[in-house]
């Protein structure tokens, strides 16, 4: 079991869909690949689509590959477990391949700067995916890993003059709280990052805040508490907050932050 959970967006693919196109060296001339609007997806989980995003791309690629006449298989992976660097690689069974064209947004996403080309059998971003946070630090959570948090009910309490309570329950919700201490400060703030996109701070400003094309404001966040193990996760409401929550763990000292994640169960 890794000792370390990740914490993700959920993706929705927006108006107008991505698309990209691959041309495979054993010919049959470039294909078109469309990731379909509206449709939603995690990193290493489903969204409303059946499958995770890089299970989704894996099989769009292996269809375009039927389509030129090369049957070629693909994988694509991300380093997303214990200590993982949140890289994607694309890699094809047998021969070469580019992908151009790519949608700008979608090529952000997947931490690539530029197109893949030259030809090559496989690519590896250089930058971390896009709405994937990997602390690799142990997390603090006052309910226990395994619990989704506490019911907190909204009620309305009246005291009579001869000391009568009335207690007028309504709505309820369930609440948690998760504490990540000594985040290195290249995980925790976007200035420090040493590869862009790893930081909390990159993570909260994309999803949470919602300025990737991807993203929308206060949209569901998945937690999964064994960093290896996509089968198990929880899903929430990010509370909104002004601001990341993070803070130096040592006053006088700037290496090490805690980082703190309110939500509430989806």
């Amino acid at each position: 079991m890794s000792l370390h959970s990740k914490w993700e967006h959920l993706l929705t693919i927006p108006t107008g869909d991505w698309t990209m196109s691959l041309t495979e060296s054993g010919g049959g001339g470039a294909q078109t690949i469309t990731l379909t609007a509206a449709n939603t997806y995690y990193w290493s989980s489903a969204g409303n689509d059946t499958v995770d995003l890089a299970a989704r791309l894996k099989a769009l690629l292996d269809a375009a590959s039927v389509a030129a006449g090369n049957s070629n298989t693909y994988t694509v992976t991300i380093a997303a477990g214990e200590l993982g660097t949140g890289k994607l690689t694309i890699a094809v069974s047998a021969g070469t391949f580019t992908l151009t064209s790519i949608n700008d947004d979608a090529q952000a996403l997947m931490g690539f700067t530029a197109e893949l080309t030259p030809t090559a059998a496989s690519f590896t971003s250089d930058k971390q995916v896009e709405s994937l946070w990997l602390p690799d630090t142990t997390v603090e959570t006052p309910q226990g890993l395994a619990s989704s948090g506490k019911v907190v009910s909204t009620s309305l309490v009246t005291v009579s003059e001869d000391g009568t309570v009335s207690n007028v329950h309504g709505s309820k919700h369930v609440r948690n709280e998760y504490v990540y201490a000594f985040v290195p400060v290249a995980k925790a703030i976007q200035a420090s990052e040493s590869v862009t996109n790893t930081s909390f701070e990159s993570w909260w400003l994309h999803g949470i805040r919602g300025q990737e094309p991807w993203a929308k404001a206060g949209q569901q966040v998945r937690y999964y508490k064994d960093a290896d193990a996509d089968g198990t996760s929880l899903t929430f409401n990010a509370i909104p907050q002004q601001s990341p929550q993070s803070e130096r763990t040592q006053a006088d000292y700037d290496g090490f932050w805690t980082i703190r994640l309110d939500v509430i169960e989806n």
